[in-house]
């Protein structure tokens, strides 16, 4: 834990922390003497989002999510070994990057937090924008403690700055539940209550801040991953049906939501935004196999890390998709590969042909983190569940029509295996098929028969076990654990 204060501590330099210092020199950038306007505090605020572009780049939740989901296999290898895909992990796997930039968002959050209290609103307009600013990084907050409950379980609880780093040691794991009841929720309605709407006229030019749509959004789908469908149905009402987010829609074509000249789209609620021009671009797209890589001519940007499974190429190919498929996973042919089949993730990434155009720039391509298909999919799920069958159809023929597929009939049977296929064929590679196994208790089942069933060049060994439990859970990284050793590992590391 001291590891992670102090990097936290020197990564948000901007913000200073004032009860460590009682006089500041008047040449260096302090809480003290940088914010001396609205401006300023909105560029703090901008600090708080910045953190977004390390964790849903190409090396954190967005590659370790769908590494351990059933959507990817091991790239061009014969046999199946890595760790996080097979759930054989053991504390020497443990990985700081999830653990150590959701801590460095919510250190951001609590230092501008603090420095907000300080500011006057001077109009009416002012404190409008104060209240949105302070339900933003509320919500900020609550979205870094949800990332690491899913992937961790018991986490320490920090809602405050420190005084020094030594305060924060022996702080221990405070169990989810509590995250979930004293951080999450209330930090998310809050920001319900208080953040702009979408479209609101200050968010122009600003479109990558949180609004109360996308509280609403992550409100109910942290109560959903507490099995609390009747509080996530309430919140996607508020969302869905009474507008209180804003007003939100799906894009006339799937391909639509994914075009980079289509950023901050109608379907969008939340993305991380990068850019070239800023100095800030995208490596995500380069999470591609080296086989398929080298006849691409990019080999050297590659990460090897997300390859479509041929389970999924059977589910989509089954399933009579052809739009959702063309824009999720290019099912390309490697002659010289093992295996020669080699499909890659194609969203939020540029077409085939156009890989080698970035090889030094990397990409502007934003990361969608939450959109308004999920929110029509999780609505239908809480609708089955009770008991309306008639309006979850009515959600989710509003998705599959909207991907040329065909309606379900009015007599079609719905169960949670319907909505899972649904939401698998919607959101690959979207960081949600993973948390959504877990989430329904199907992971160990799904994942498990996944692991041992070979599926066109899908080889995993036949005679794999059953995933155990306590794998479905990332280990503590062992470097905290080091530092403050109040943080106890979690069970079977």
């Amino acid at each position: 834990m001291k590891k992670i204060i102090f990097v936290l501590i020197m990564s948000v330099c901007l913000f200073g922390c004032e009860k460590i210092l009682t006089r500041f020199p008047e040449d260096q950038l302090t809480s003290d003497n940088f914010y001396t306007s609205l401006a300023d505090y909105n560029k703090g605020l901008t600090g708080c989002y910045k953190t977004l572009q390390a964790i849903y780049n190409d090396n954190d939740i967005t590659a370790y999510g769908e590494d351990m989901s059933d959507d990817t296999r091991e790239p061009g290898f014969a046999a199946w070994s890595d760790p996080f895909k097979m759930f054989l992990k053991t504390n020497s796997n443990s990985i700081s990057g999830i653990w150590s930039n959701d801590y460095r968002m919510i250190y951001n959050c609590n230092a501008f937090l603090d420095v907000l209290t300080k500011y006057s609103p001077k109009n009416a307009v002012e404190t409008a924008e104060v209240k949105a600013m302070e339900g933003e990084a509320h919500f900020l907050r609550a979205l870094a403690y949800f990332n690491l409950v899913r992937f961790y379980g018991d986490v320490p609880m920090v809602t405050k700055t420190f005084a020094t780093p030594s305060d924060s040691y022996g702080l221990g794991r405070t169990l989810v539940a509590k995250i979930y009841s004293d951080v999450i929720i209330p930090d998310i309605n809050l920001a319900v209550a208080q953040c702009y709407q979408k479209g609101a006229a200050p968010l122009k030019g600003q479109e990558a801040r949180a609004t109360s749509g996308a509280a609403l959004y992550f409100l109910s789908k942290a109560y959903l991953q507490q099995g609390d469908y009747t509080n996530a149905q309430t919140a996607l009402k508020k969302l869905i049906e009474d507008k209180q987010g804003g007003t939100f829609s799906l894009m006339t074509t799937y391909a639509d939501v994914f075009d980079v000249n289509k950023k901050y789209n109608a379907e969008s609620i939340l993305e991380a935004g990068f850019s070239i021009a800023s100095g800030q671009p995208s490596n995500f797209y380069a999470h591609i196999g080296v086989d398929i890589a080298t006849v691409m001519n990019v080999r050297n940007i590659v990460t090897n890390t997300i390859m479509g499974s041929c389970n999924l190429l059977s589910d989509f190919t089954a399933s009579g998709e052809k739009d959702r498929f063309v824009a999720t996973v290019d099912s390309g042919k490697v002659s010289y590969a093992v295996p020669p089949l080699q499909p890659f993730r194609q969203k939020f990434a540029p077409k085939y042909a156009d890989y080698v155009k970035y090889l030094n720039t990397k990409t502007d391509y934003n990361y969608m983190i939450a959109r308004y298909a999920d929110a029509l999919l999780m609505y239908a799920e809480c609708l089955w569940k009770a008991g309306n069958n008639a309006g979850a159809l009515q959600y989710i023929n509003q998705v599959r029509t909207r991907a040329k597929m065909p309606a379900l009939s009015a007599n079609t049977t719905i169960d949670i295996d319907l909505i899972l296929h649904e939401r698998r064929m919607e959101l690959t590679f979207e960081g949600q098929r993973y948390f959504d196994l877990v989430r329904t208790g199907r992971a160990i089942a799904v994942i498990s028969k996944f692991l041992r069933t070979k599926v066109g060049t899908d080889s995993p060994p036949a005679n794999n076990p059953d995933i155990a439990p306590e794998q479905l859970l990332l280990p503590i990284p062992v470097s905290e654990i080091q530092k403050d050793p109040t943080l106890v590992q979690n069970p079977g590391y």
